[in-house]
């Protein structure tokens, strides 16, 4: 989010984020569309776009479709056709995609991608599984590594004149 944030801010650029890591809410709410539900039912992908207070971000979301046609919908051609039409609406797709670690789906989002960044968690990732995970986007361009959860032993007064 932060990094779809900084395209439309610093590049004015237009942007969809493509938020598959956090699936719509099953609860009694309201029904979200997303990106599964559009290629489950060919819907429009316009229907999935959720705007946002600034009209240059849109986010797309997964969606209500169960997991297992969801895993199925990420390997198909449909999936290629509308990210194409996305890539012609908008600057730029940001993926938020589930842990590579985790499971092959979000592996196989990434073969959309022209370049990616890891996000690993302080003190949980491992060396090797970086590696491994590396290894095996090797193909697609890396911008870097964002490790989140940090914490640090510099005094709160002592961060607070560096502005971190």
């Amino acid at each position: 989010r932060t990094l779809a944030s900084v395209l439309i801010n610093d590049l004015d650029a237009t942007v969809c984020l493509i938020d598959l890591n956090s699936p719509a809410s099953r609860s009694a709410g309201p029904t979200i569309v997303g990106l599964f539900d559009v290629l489950a039912h060919e819907m429009p992908i316009e229907r999935a776009l959720h705007p946002t207070a600034d009209p240059r971000l849109m986010v797309l979301m997964a969606g209500n479709t169960d997991p297992a046609a969801a895993r199925q919908l990420i390997r198909s051609p449909h999936l290629t056709s509308a990210f194409a039409m996305l890539e012609e609406r908008f600057d730029y797709l940001v993926f938020d995609v589930p842990p590579i670690l985790g499971s092959s789906d979000g592996l196989a989002m990434l073969r959309h991608a022209d370049a990616y960044v890891m996000v690993v968690r302080h003190g949980v990732t491992r060396v090797d599984q970086l590696r491994s995970m590396a290894e095996e986007v090797r193909s697609i361009e890396s911008l870097g590594v964002i490790i989140n959860q940090y914490t640090t032993n510099i005094p709160k007064r002592l961060r607070r004149l560096f502005g971190s």
